[in-house]
């Protein structure tokens, strides 16, 4: 038992047993003959989400799907919320390589500032890095001496 309801500006859907569900998938679904997976989608070839007519619809996996439309995702994907000064953030990496430290100084955890240096430093490994360059915690007792 299924009752229509469209929502102005996005896809039509229907609800379906009280679920919600995109008219295309229902249409998919009666197509092939079973329900979609939650990994299927349905691509409408004319980038028209109204357009429902079984020529316009193909079944894809997300996979698929993201290199149909290579910007889903952009906005979450790749948002910066963290904008480093390059030299200084290899200055404060030169002076102490202790990425927690720094990570302290930016309010943001380890992976971030590891990955935006080894993105400025042009290496795969801070540790390897850390190594040629002989870069070294100096504690307290080791500046005094």
């Amino acid at each position: 038992m299924y009752y229509h309801k469209e929502v102005i500006n996005k896809r039509p859907t229907h609800y379906v047993d009280g679920k919600q569900e995109a008219i295309s998938r229902i249409i998919m679904g009666e197509q092939i003959g079973r329900k979609l997976t939650s990994g299927e989608l349905v691509h409408h070839i004319n980038k028209d989400t109204r357009d429902n007519r079984i020529e316009n619809l193909m079944v894809v996996t997300r996979g698929q799907h993201k290199k149909i439309h290579d910007s889903i995702g952009m906005k979450t994907r790749l948002q910066k919320k963290y904008f480093f000064d390059k030299d200084e953030l290899i200055g404060l990496y030169h002076d102490d390589p202790r990425v927690y430290k720094i990570a302290e100084v930016y309010n943001c955890n380890e992976m971030t500032i590891e990955r935006a240096l080894r993105i400025f430093l042009n290496c795969n490994s801070l540790k390897k890095y850390k190594k040629e360059k002989g870069l070294r915690y100096k504690s307290k007792n080791r500046m005094e001496a």
